[in-house]
């Protein structure tokens, strides 16, 4: 949440100096627009449930953090991260009635701040471009990813079982997209599910599908309010990389492994009080 925080702080100061990443979106240096939204975006559940366990100053903190990250999703203009914010405000739904009342407030204010940036206090490209998602969901292109996603399964019939080989998905590709019109880019996925079916076949993809099958079960033994914490960080990942190759993103690494420790501890309190 931390680091999260700092690349929201980076991110809002390239917008302050007017430093655009792409066209009229920005992020802090050395992240892609996307990647930073949906990064940022997974620490919106960690920072409310850290916001509502501690008491005093820090309590501050995890709020200001959370505000940082929904400028700079805004900024970000990352359509796939705004879903995924929404999803990690919906933590406070989960744990509605084990908040005290100022925390409720602020989460109502916090949210607010959201929907205030989407509609008036994002830049009006942000705005614009966030605006196109009800049309791209419903009957876009995704920005050219569908072409993608066509290809991929044309490959995969070739090889279903092993797939093309790990990191093969672009050679796998090529022959009916061609290359890039940009120098030094390669086509990727943009959906982790479909570059692991692709790359590892039927087999790893299985594999792949049980791995977020046990995470899920992990996350379902919790106690509350951990269960809802880690349950919609689980499902705003799984959400965040139907459009993004984030399959070996250490984020998505770093929050399964997170969730294991977390188990394990409430596991090892359980065995402590038998």
């Amino acid at each position: 949440m931390a680091g999260a925080a700092v690349a929201s702080i980076l991110t809002l100061a390239r917008y302050a100096q007017g430093l655009e990443t792409y066209y009229r979106r920005y992020a802090a240096p050395g992240f892609d627009p996307n990647d930073l939204g949906l990064t940022v975006a997974l620490s919106i559940p960690l920072a409310l449930y850290l916001a509502a366990r501690d008491r005093g100053f820090a309590r501050w903190f995890y709020r200001a953090a959370v505000a940082l990250a929904v400028a700079a999703v805004l900024l970000s203009a990352s359509r796939t991260a705004l879903i995924v914010t929404f999803c990690g405000f919906s933590f406070v739904l989960f744990t509605w009635r084990g908040t005290d009342r100022a925390q409720r407030v602020w989460s109502v204010i916090l949210f607010g701040f959201l929907m205030s940036g989407m509609l008036y206090l994002a830049p009006s490209s942000s705005r614009q471009r966030l605006s196109t998602l009800p049309t791209e969901a419903a009957g876009g292109i995704l920005h050219n990813r569908t072409q993608i996603w066509k290809a991929g399964v044309k490959a995969l019939r070739a090889r279903p079982l092993v797939g093309v080989g790990a990191g093969a998905f672009p050679e796998a590709v090529r022959p009916r997209l061609g290359t890039p019109a940009l120098a030094g880019h390669r086509y990727v996925a943009h959906n982790a599910y479909l570059s692991v079916l692709v790359e590892c076949g039927l087999t790893g993809f299985g594999l792949f599908a049980l791995w977020l099958g046990v995470l899920a079960v992990y996350a379902w033994i919790m106690k509350p309010p951990e269960r809802a914490l880690w349950g919609v960080v689980l499902a705003a990942w799984a959400v965040g990389v139907t459009t993004l190759s984030w399959e070996h993103r250490k984020v998505g690494w770093l929050l399964a492994g997170l969730i294991m420790t977390e188990w394990a501890r409430s596991f090892r309190r359980d065995q402590e009080r038998v």
